[in-house]
């Protein structure tokens, strides 16, 4: 026996499913039996499991269509200058506020030519609940600064192989003037992989 609409009603208005006055009915000591399955309720909230399997609404499958209006979502994307100990180098930076550390390309550190600091033992949880096996990642202190260099940082980055495969850069559009207008340069303006992934410790 699975409760009817009745018993819904009931139970929204706090109304007691044995005896239907005003109050909790687990506190109710009226004895009843159900005419229809001798169950302790009353009868008008009797309800069959069939009845309601033919009654059931039926599923709606629901399109997420946040895509379908607007082509292109713009990551949070930085070009920045790498400083190595004898170069510079162009990379492109990715903000992931949802990542616990910050981690560069093994294929910018050896341009670079960064010292190794430490190893650590990981464990990555992802998106969906995944658990990686443990990993090893080596530890860098890397200097990153803005074209101009007006703005330059000192931070630790574990190694990834691959951080980000391709990511476009910033298409035309109102937008690229309404930025002008606030003084922002947009600097990205080539497709690219992520050298260096700035997370949430930074």
């Amino acid at each position: 026996m699975v409760p009817s609409a009745s018993a819904l009603v009931h139970l929204n208005e706090k109304c007691c499913i044995f005896c239907e006055k005003a109050h909790i009915s687990k506190k109710c000591r009226v004895r009843v039996k159900c005419s229809k399955c001798n169950g302790r309720h009353n009868h008008i909230i009797y309800q069959k499991d069939s009845d309601t399997t033919q009654r059931s609404v039926p599923v709606q499958i629901e399109n997420l269509l946040s895509n379908s209006t607007f082509t292109h979502v713009f990551l949070q994307t930085l070009k920045v200058k790498l400083i190595g100990v004898n170069k510079n180098r162009y990379s492109k930076l990715i903000f992931d506020t949802g990542s616990q550390r910050s981690y560069i390309s093994k294929c910018a550190i050896a341009k670079m030519e960064y010292s190794p600091l430490r190893i650590e033992q990981m464990v990555h949880s992802l998106f969906g609940g995944t658990i990686t096996q443990t990993v090893s990642h080596t530890c860098y202190r890397i200097r990153v600064s803005s074209f101009n260099d007006k703005y330059i940082c000192n931070f630790e980055a574990l190694d990834q192989q691959i951080i980000c495969n391709n990511i476009p850069c910033i298409k035309n559009g109102p937008w690229i003037d309404e930025l002008r207008s606030f003084g922002v340069d947009m600097l990205d303006t080539v497709d690219g992989s992520i050298d260096i992934l700035v997370g949430a410790d930074i």
